[in-house]
């Protein structure tokens, strides 16, 4: 007859890959914003015929971009969330793998080149994306 117990150790490589698949998740995040966001930019320009301008071509107006403006607004009302959940998953993540802390931190570290390079291209902001976006 075989137990029916469950040892705690089974359920840890789930646990793991689980956190992993997060941490991986909210590290992509903010690339899935700045691709959404761009995506409805070119999806206009390609239906304008020309890039689209701030304050005379609305992303709002265009029932073509319409699906892909609010899906965008989605994904940018979960920016801050997400980013609370990256910090605590890759402090998750150090903590767990305390015996190869450079390890977990070099992990941490790519999670966070992400966020950092979709910051540098909100600051740069090139083609005024992001003004014609908020306009």
């Amino acid at each position: 007859m075989t137990s029916t117990t469950t040892n705690a150790a089974d359920d840890e490589p789930a646990r793991r890959r689980w956190l992993d698949v997060l941490a991986t998740a909210t590290a992509l995040y903010p690339l899935l914003v700045c691709a959404a966001v761009y995506g409805v930019w070119c999806t206009a320009w390609w239906h304008l015929g020309h890039p689209p301008r701030p304050s005379l071509d609305s992303p709002a107006a265009h029932t073509s971009t319409r699906w892909l403006y609010e899906l965008s607004e989605l994904l940018l009302v979960g920016v801050l969330p997400s980013f609370l959940a990256l910090v605590v998953v890759q402090v998750a993540r150090v903590l767990r793998d305390h015996r190869q802390p450079w390890r977990a931190l070099g992990r941490a570290a790519v999670g966070c080149a992400g966020w950092l390079g979709a910051f540098a291209l909100v600051e740069a902001d090139p083609g005024d994306v992001l003004l014609w976006f908020f306009d």
